[in-house]
């Protein structure tokens, strides 16, 4: 009789296991992707989870303008960075510079149609991603 109830017991603990995974799963990978986990790389995914739990805007922009990421449109971009006190990063190619940093920009070599992510975080994060993304499409 004992071995019975314990029988039962293990099993119910070995189901509410694999709910409990199930629900670690879909909280961990479902919902910080907004379910379309399947469109991203992991990458993408570890960026996503970092921006949840860092409260940052991050977005992949796609450089809209002429001649790129050169040293005027460059220069333009780090005078607007500076006007706010978010910290302000550019990555492409996997390679991560200061956004207020004028040669840390230009060792990117951003061409116009390169895709680059802009990532802001700080107290005015909203205003300066506007305005910084403004710059990089050229408008």
């Amino acid at each position: 009789m004992k071995f019975e109830n314990l029988t039962t017991a293990l099993a119910g603990d070995i189901i509410l296991s694999i709910v409990a995974f199930f629900l670690w799963l879909h909280i961990v990978i479902y919902i910080p992707t907004r379910g379309y986990f399947a469109k991203f790389s992991v990458q993408d995914f570890c960026q996503t989870t970092v921006n949840l739990y860092n409260f940052m805007i991050s977005e992949k922009i796609i450089i809209r303008n002429e001649v790129g990421l050169h040293a005027r449109p460059a220069s333009e971009f780090v005078r607007t960075a500076e006007k706010f006190s978010s910290s302000v990063r550019l990555c492409k190619d996997g390679i991560w510079v200061n956004g207020k940093s004028i040669l840390a920009i230009l060792t990117l070599a951003a061409e116009q149609g390169s895709e680059v992510i802009l990532e802001v975080k700080g107290k005015d994060e909203e205003k300066a991603f506007k305005a910084l993304k403004a710059v990089l499409l050229g408008s």
